[in-house]
């Protein structure tokens, strides 16, 4: 009961803020949405919020993001009851509606954006009983966390867009011949043949982009092990670490992952993994983005990593990797 008079305590103050909606030129404006990066708030009633359902949601929401050094939350989850949801929490950036009714013949997912605010998403999970959409949410589990992992990084290459460093885009447009928009405080660090490594860089951290092409053989070319024999090609050449005789280079003490997935109807080769600087003591998380480009082609690979030292970094890598949907090929975006 306390925590959630703290909850309504907060989006009373955010309502104060956010205000109502305005209209411009005959057109509704939502305002902007509540709550901080990774955040999720779930609108359920108590009883199963502490049931079995609770428990499905934090076991599926809060559990560990992959490829961390450190153990962090895929997001940070809170809850309210439909009544405090209705008079306070509407603008919230991520909601997820529970509506348990007989009415529904089976469980289900419902997707919808800006209902209450601009870059909003609602999940709505629809079942007839609080066991049956337990069973369901765990059975897509990877589905509900995908969704709003993307909305997220969605919104974040929108702001990059919006407040991009000018000089980074034409230089990229230049070499690669497509869009990508970085935001104030990226630099290029390297310009060669094939690659650039763009990033910002803080005393104590490092996070950034590096793009690359190479020759197009054949779905092989996807693979782990080739995926990291030619990023390692680059990094060797242009990425060097702290000391004489070092550079970046794929770590092999934790198998990197491939998936293939498809975005705004190009397939892309996702790796998660971590790098680590050979001869020398550096490391941290990364996450490529690998496609055939057919149109040059040759395989297109843009890496984000992040380095941290013990630092939480989840919010810093979603940030850094959402800088990759920005990217347009040929005037299609990808």
């Amino acid at each position: 009961m306390r925590l959630q008079k703290c909850i309504l305590i907060v989006f009373t103050i955010l309502a104060l803020f956010t205000g109502c909606k305005e209209t411009k030129k005959g057109k509704t404006m939502l305002p902007s949405p509540a709550g901080a990066i990774c955040d999720v708030l779930v609108v359920i009633n108590e009883e199963s919020w502490k049931g079995e359902l609770g428990n499905v949601y934090r076991e599926v929401l809060t559990g560990p993001y992959p490829y961390l050094p450190q153990i962090e939350p895929y997001f940070n989850l809170s809850h309210v009851t439909k009544d405090v949801f209705a008079s306070t929490a509407q603008k919230f950036r991520n909601l997820i509606i529970t509506k348990v009714d007989p009415k529904f013949t089976k469980p289900q997912f419902v997707i919808q954006t800006d209902v209450y605010a601009s870059s909003q998403v609602v999940v709505n999970v629809a079942a007839p009983t609080a066991e049956a959409a337990a069973i369901y949410i765990k059975e897509n589990a990877d589905r509900l966390r995908e969704i709003l992992d993307q909305t997220e990084k969605d919104r974040y290459a929108e702001l990059a867009k919006s407040k991009a460093e000018a000089s980074i885009t034409a230089a990229v447009k230049e070499k690669f011949g497509f869009d990508i928009f970085f935001p104030s405080g990226y630099q290029l660090r390297t310009s060669k043949p094939d690659f650039m490594w763009i990033s910002l860089e803080t005393n104590l951290s490092s996070q950034g982009l590096l793009i690359y092409t190479s020759k197009y053989s054949g779905e092989s070319d996807f693979t782990e092990e080739n995926l990291s024999k030619i990023s390692d090609g680059f990094t060797k050449q242009f990425v060097p670490g702290p000391s004489d005789g070092s550079f970046m280079v794929v770590g092999k003490t934790v198998a990197p992952k491939v998936e293939k997935l498809t975005y705004k109807g190009r397939t892309w080769y996702r790796t998660r993994g971590f790098w680590d600087v050979k001869n020398d003591f550096m490391g941290g998380p990364f996450i490529s983005y690998s496609t055939y480009w057919k149109e040059r082609d040759m395989v297109l690979t843009i890496k984000a990593y992040v380095y941290s030292p013990k630092k939480d970094k989840r919010k810093t890598l979603l940030q850094t990797e959402a800088l990759i949907f920005n990217v347009n090929l040929d005037g299609k975006e990808s």
